[in-house]
Formats: structure tokens, C-alpha cells, sequence
């Protein structure tokens, strides 16, 4: 079975493949190991329980339920943002912010689920407000880039 080429950019310029599934896979492996760091770093500073008669299993049960969840919401957000992405790309035939801002939207909108603000989840309100920080981040790299070249 072939591989559909959305988002198949020009791969002259590197090695690595440009599919649609290599970019969503490769964002969700990298965003699920940064909230797999940011889970480990919060357990260590949040309460965790009692450890009795020498038994660590508990704490590490803990430790390694906030590491999941951390990790889920994170290749969460970081897959939608990628095919999002890709998949505006490829609607609109261009490579352009607008992709990049589409694709912020939409994580938002995984933020605002995880924060059960379903009415508020692709408004202008808390939903696509998580939002916006990846979508200012698409929007600075272009303009950076563009002066670099």
C-alpha cells in the first residue's frame, strides 16, 4: 500500500522523508517524550504517597500515572498540531503562517478538552488560547527565517 504524499515537501533538501505520517508520528514520539520529562518533573515535586514499611510501589505507581498522563496530553497536542498542519497545507495548496496558526488552534482546542471547556474549545476563548503560543511561534519562525535568507 503507497503512502499518500500530503505534505510532501521537497525532500531534495534533506534525507528525511516529509509524509503526513512521518511528521504527525514524529511530532506525537517527541511531544510524548517532552510530557514523559514534564510528568517525571512534577511528580518529583508533588506529594506523593506515604512510602510504608519500605514499599516504594506506590510512589512509583504515582510517579509513572502523572508521567502518562503528561505524556498522553502532550503527543496529544503535538500530533494535532502536525497533521493539522499538514493537512491545511495540503487544502490550500500553500506553505505558508496560516498552516502553522490552523494547527495551534486545533492543540488549543486538545487543551481545552483536557480542561473540559467543551463550549469554549475553537472560540476565541480558553480553548484556542493554549493555542496561541504555538501559533506566535509559527508566526516568529517565518519572520526569522526570512530575514536569514
Amino acid at each position: 500500500v503507497a503512502e499518500v504524499e500530503i505534505c510532501a515537501g521537497d525532500t531534495m533538501e534533506s534525507d528525511r522523508p516529509d509524509t503526513f505520517s512521518f511528521r504527525v508520528g514524529s511530532a506525537t514520539f517527541t511531544s510524548l517524550l517532552a510530557g514523559s520529562l514534564v510528568g517525571a518533573l512534577t511528580a518529583t515535586w508533588k506529594d506523593v504517597p506515604v512510602v510504608e514499611r519500605n514499599q516504594a510501589w506506590p510512589a512509583l505507581v504515582k510517579t509513572g500515572r502523572v508521567m502518562g498522563t503528561h505524556a498522553a496530553l502532550f503527543a496529544a497536542v503535538g500530533g494535532t498540531y502536525a497533521g493539522v498542519e499538514c493537512i491545511a497545507e495540503e487544502v490550500r495548496g500553500t506553505k505558508d503562517s496560516w498552516n502553522g496558526i490552523l494547527g495551534g488552534i486545533a492543540a488549543g482546542g486538545i487543551i481545552g478538552i483536557k480542561g473540559a471547556h467543551v463550549e469554549r474549545i475553537f472560540t476565541l476563548g480558553r480553548g484556542s488560547g493554549p493555542g496561541s503560543p504555538l501559533a506566535l511561534q509559527v508566526v516568529l519562525t517565518r519572520i526569522f527565517s526570512s530575514f536569514a535568507s
